[in-house]
């Protein structure tokens, strides 16, 4: 193998870092280029197929939940949806695994306060660099949202 392809293959599958990996796992998600999206996860021990990450089944929801915040959420399964930006990282479950926090905020006009939604997912590190772990650490987040009011009985009551 000739020393640019080594490169090449060394550099497609590890991050040199998670604050590098989210604005190229962004571009991945919105040129919904899976397959190599697919090749920066490590699988090994998690019963994930490459075929379903290859596909786009692990990463995009095909039907709209009843239920979605408006800002489209729901449509990116893993590892965050579009928007989001790096935040910050703590330790996670086990040695070498570590939770990678994203936020977005979201403006709510001049006398609104601003929405924050957090999302997190897993990255594993390793002296080759950084992959992301299939697992899902926990479902959008918006902080700082109002609550919704009760709706009024209908007139028929």
């Amino acid at each position: 193998m000739n020393n640019e392809i080594q490169k090449q293959t060394f550099a497609l599958g590890h991050f040199s870092s998670p604050e590098e990996a989210v604005p190229i796992i962004t571009k991945l998600l919105v040129k919904e280029d899976f397959k190599t999206l697919a090749s920066y996860y490590d699988l090994s021990d998690s019963g994930v197929k490459l075929v379903d990450l290859e596909s786009g089944d692990f990463f995009i929801r095909k039907k709209r939940p009843e239920v979605t915040h408006p800002g489209d959420f729901w449509r990116f399964k893993h590892p965050f949806s579009l928007g989001f930006k790096y935040s910050s990282m703590s330790n996670g479950p086990k040695e070498n695994i570590y939770t990678i926090h994203v936020e977005i905020i979201i403006e709510q006009g001049t006398d609104s306060p601003s929405q924050v939604g957090v999302d997190s997912f897993y990255m594993i590190k390793s002296n080759k660099g950084w992959r992301i772990l299939p697992s899902r650490v926990e479902e959008v987040k918006i902080l700082n949202a109002p609550e919704p009011f009760p709706a009024p009985a209908p007139s028929w009551e």
